[in-house]
């Protein structure tokens, strides 16, 4: 998801210092989050493992769908969008 944030944000025409700022500090506190709760968890991250599986399907499941109704939505927008010919 970081990856694909530099897209819109260069479509938008965002200044590249304040986006640069921003992403840096996003990431250093997903970062320390991660590494927080990995640290806390120590032995008990496979336990945890096991039972994220099953949501880490129905997270994916959503991305799946929520990416092709959009996929749809804007086929649909760029067809009422199109001039008609005579």
């Amino acid at each position: 998801m970081r990856s694909t944030v530099s897209l819109p944000a260069g479509l938008a025409r965002y200044s590249l210092p304040k986006f640069l700022v921003l992403t840096t500090l996003g990431s250093a506190i997903w970062n320390t989050t991660l590494i927080s709760i990995g640290w806390a968890l120590d032995d008990q991250w496979r336990a945890v493992e096991e039972r994220m599986s099953g949501v880490s399907y129905v997270v994916l499941a959503v991305l799946v769908v929520g990416t092709v109704v959009l996929a749809l939505v804007a086929r649909r927008r760029s067809r009422r969008a199109a001039p008609t010919s005579p």
